[in-house]
């Protein structure tokens, strides 16, 4: 079994950070195991870091990388956590948020069982998708079979 923790960073203000906690096997698609919406930017992060991790083994930690749009007086602190994530787990795949919409849908995360919708959830769901991402990019044939059936 491969576990794969998925990191969306949230930012201040009504974003939180989305943490997906998934697993795949040579037989089953990606399935989530548990999922996280940590308000408070970093410090709400590493609250749940220090509180959940420690013990916890992940096989791949995939982190939607911040990307610098250069537009004024956006919110950056996004990259406080996606520095803390490189700090702890410094082999941590960075992965985009362009293109991973059109990668992975809403109807392959609902084919796969995985689609959270509303709220909070939103921060789920696109950490969600980040590690569906991964795994499609690794072509995981059970979970290309499930969520890319025609």
């Amino acid at each position: 079994m491969t576990v794969i923790l998925s990191i969306d960073p949230g930012g201040l203000g009504a974003g939180e950070t989305g943490i997906a906690i998934g697993y795949i096997d040579d037989t089953t698609p990606y399935e989530l195991m548990d999922t996280y919406a940590v308000p408070d930017n970093l410090d709400g992060f590493r609250m749940w870091y220090y509180a959940l991790v420690p013990g916890r083994t992940y096989d791949v930690v995939v982190c939607e990388k911040w990307v610098d749009r250069n537009i004024s007086g956006s919110d950056r602190s996004a990259m406080l956590i996606e520095g803390a994530v490189r700090f702890m787990w410094p082999k941590v795949v960075l992965q985009p948020a362009s293109g991973k919409n059109r990668a992975v849908s809403n109807e392959v995360l609902t084919r796969l069982g995985v689609y959270t919708a509303g709220g909070h959830h939103h921060d789920i769901l696109e950490a969600t998708r980040h590690g569906v991402w991964y795994v499609k990019k690794q072509k995981h044939l059970p979970t290309l079979t499930k969520g890319w059936k025609k």
